[in-house]
């Protein structure tokens, strides 16, 4: 769509933007944008965990790649 852009208290023109939108589609044909990818395990923050919450993330994501690797590895072995 086209803005106009305009002087303060005049009115008066002195350009026009012009925007442009499109979708990031995902390879199975989803569109991204408000369809954000759902994760393997959901880890609640919560009054109780507050302070260990982004380390405990950290900490799960680690041992998550950890074990990715390590399947990997396993499955190039074979």
């Amino acid at each position: 769509w086209h803005e106009p852009v305009v002087l303060p208290g005049t009115g008066r023109r002195i350009a026009e933007m012009m925007w442009s939108l499109g979708n990031v589609i995902r390879p199975n044909g989803e569109v991204l944008e408000g369809n954000a990818p759902r994760p393997a395990e959901y880890v609640p923050l919560t009054r109780a965990n507050h302070r260990q919450y982004l380390d405990e993330l950290v900490n799960r994501a680690c041992r998550w790649l950890q074990q990715d690797t390590a399947n990997r590895n396993t499955e190039i072995g074979s």
